[in-house]
C-alpha cells in the first residue's frame, strides 16, 4: 500500500468512527458502466470492493480523423449508452 493510500484510508477510517454510519445496500460492478450487481457482503481491499471494475470494454478508435493508426479507447455510455442494459453472469 502506498502511502497516500494509506493516508486516504485512515482519513475515511476516522470519519467513519466520529459518525453513526450504517450501509442499507452493496452494488459491485465487475463490467465498468454496466449493470451493477446487488450482493450481501464485500471484501475491501486497497483498490476498494473485490470484484468491482475490474473489466471494461475498449475500442479501437484512429488517433486523427482519417489517419491509419489507431489507439484504445474506452467505450462510455454516453457514446454506447446500450453498455449498460449489458446482461451479466456472474458464474
Amino acid at each position: 500500500m502506498n502511502l497516500h493510500t494509506e493516508q486516504h484510508r485512515n482519513r475515511a477510517m476516522n470519519a467513519a468512527q466520529q459518525l453513526d454510519v450504517s450501509v442499507s445496500q452493496i452494488w459491485i460492478y465487475p463490467l465498468k458502466s454496466a449493470r451493477g450487481i446487488r450482493v450481501e457482503s464485500a471484501q475491501l481491499g486497497e483498490l476498494g470492493f473485490a470484484h468491482d471494475r475490474l473489466f471494461m470494454l475498449v475500442e479501437e478508435v484512429p488517433v486523427k480523423k482519417g489517419s491509419p493508426e489507431t489507439q484504445w479507447a474506452v467505450m462510455t455510455l454516453r457514446k454506447w449508452p446500450r453498455v449498460k442494459i449489458m446482461p451479466y453472469d456472474s458464474n
